[in-house]
């Protein structure tokens, strides 16, 4: 069996774990502190890696710019993803995920002019069949409020909606790797790196206590290490 195989399958079952744990584990965590942490850490490992690295960005612009797009895309659609996988039911919020790559082909499509063969259509075809098997079968008990209806809708919708955004910001870091030496390892740190970036402020706000003390930046600076 090729290493891409196996590594391919080890990815999968880690992924499955990290579902899991998420559904039992952080159902009461906010989504955006799991996500700033799940990019905080990798930043400064991955940061860390380019210190021995030599490597090159030949496009700057395109790099860079594409970079804090996917950056902006792939928090929308994490926290759209974590928020689904909490309230929805996983057995039909997960498998929506097999759709991103169908918006991968409908992006590729309208970016690179790449136009699936018949066979691989068909394999697409499949997908979406497959999703769609999986929302009809998916009953929901009539006894539920009508509340509780709509918010399985919703969290599908969620679902869907970072489904699309994650094929989307597959597809443009193929353009961000191409601008780059070492493409995948410095892309991927530089990612990393900006997205926690981007995130910082957010959490920062988010641990702001209503009231400001006199001797505020102490008291502030000490409840938020406190928090996190």
């Amino acid at each position: 069996m090729e290493i891409w195989i196996i590594m391919s399958i080890i990815a999968m079952l880690v992924n499955v774990s990290k579902v899991f744990y998420v559904k039992l584990k952080c159902a009461q965590i906010d989504s955006w502190i799991l996500v700033f942490y799940a990019r905080l850490f990798p930043a400064l490992i991955l940061g860390g890696t380019l210190f021995w690295v030599d490597y090159k960005i030949i496009n700057p612009l395109k790099f860079w710019s594409t970079t804090v797009v996917t950056s902006l895309l792939t928090i929308l659609a994490s926290i759209l993803y974590l928020n689904s996988l909490k309230k929805g039911y996983l057995s039909v919020v997960v498998p929506i995920q097999s759709a991103i790559p169908l918006f991968m082909v409908a992006c590729t499509a309208a970016l690179y002019q790449e136009v699936p063969h018949l066979i691989s259509f068909g394999f697409i075809l499949v997908i979406v069949a497959s999703i769609s098997v999986t929302l009809v079968l998916t009953q929901v008990n009539q006894a539920q409020e009508n509340r509780s209806v709509k918010q399985l809708g919703f969290t599908i919708l969620e679902s869907i909606i970072a489904a699309m955004l994650f094929g989307i910001s597959t597809v443009l870091d193929r353009v961000a790797i191409a601008s780059v030496t070492h493409g995948a390892l410095v892309y991927s740190a530089y990612w990393h790196i900006i997205t926690t970036i981007i995130l910082f402020p957010i959490i920062f706000l988010k641990s702001a206590p209503p009231n400001f003390p006199p001797n505020f930046p102490q008291h502030f600076l000490l409840s938020f290490y406190m928090r996190y």
